[in-house]
């Protein structure tokens, strides 16, 4: 943890810093659904109420605040829940496997295990909990495609992740787009800048043009629309 200072004798990792709509559009999932996982939700069943529980330990749970380890955690959990439509129930029971190399860890899913023994563990319990291994090279491959997408300080822990831009979380989507908590107090910006892609945003929203905002920056055009396209999934920048 020697590494950050900026904070105090905090991470800035573990620092509430997101609200729910702010961490619901850098991610692209909707605000009820990340509300559900990370707060809990009442629902009845057979008249009776009942409670879900949360499947992510919040950062300020009073305020609804997420921080940076929260923000990786729902983004692991949309992986599985958007592309390969694993119940929360199942992806709570291999969170608690995973748990079970690091009994201290409140984030399992952001450490340096989950990329190594931790991956393996996940898999190995979905499979346990479905009873079958038929979807192990599908999840592997999701779970793998989204770990690219983050880079890790020199103890392993997520320190930057590259939120997917676009509708079509393929390979290849660009790594534009950057969130680390030691730039802008974690803040989107255009990756190797300091350019916030809400300003970029605003910008083009009160009617400059993506060429002009590209010149001003001295950035490429095709980087000012992906930094519109974090901002707000529907903006057609081209």
């Amino acid at each position: 943890m020697g590494e950050f200072k900026l904070y105090g004798t905090d991470d800035p990792r573990d620092i509430p810093a997101y609200g729910m709509s702010e961490a619901s559009r850098y991610l692209g999932i909707p605000v009820s659904t990340l509300r559900s996982w990370t707060v809990g939700q009442p629902y009845r069943f057979k008249g009776r109420e009942h409670f879900f529980a949360p499947v992510i330990e919040i950062a300020d749970p009073s305020r609804r605040f997420l921080s940076f380890w929260n923000l990786f955690e729902a983004y692991i959990c949309d992986a599985l829940r958007h592309e390969h439509n694993i119940s929360l129930q199942k992806i709570r029971a291999a969170i608690q496997l995973v748990k079970k190399i690091d009994r201290d860890s409140k984030h399992p899913l952001a450490e340096a295990q989950f990329a190594t023994a931790g991956l393996e563990l996940f898999i190995e319990e979905y499979e346990h909990i479905i009873g079958t291994s038929s979807g192990q090279l599908g999840i592997r491959a999701i779970l793998e495609r989204y770990l690219k997408r983050v880079d890790r300080d020199k103890f392993g822990r997520v320190a930057r992740l590259y939120p997917f831009t676009r509708s079509a979380r393929t390979a290849d989507s660009p790594r534009v787009v950057v969130i680390d908590p030691l730039v802008l107090f974690g803040r989107p910006v255009i990756s190797g800048t300091r350019i916030a892609t809400a300003v970029v945003y605003e910008r083009w929203k009160a009617g400059e043009s993506v060429p002009n905002l590209a010149d001003d920056y001295q950035r490429l055009p095709d980087e000012i629309e992906e930094a519109l396209r974090c901002e707000h999934t529907s903006v057609k920048a081209a």
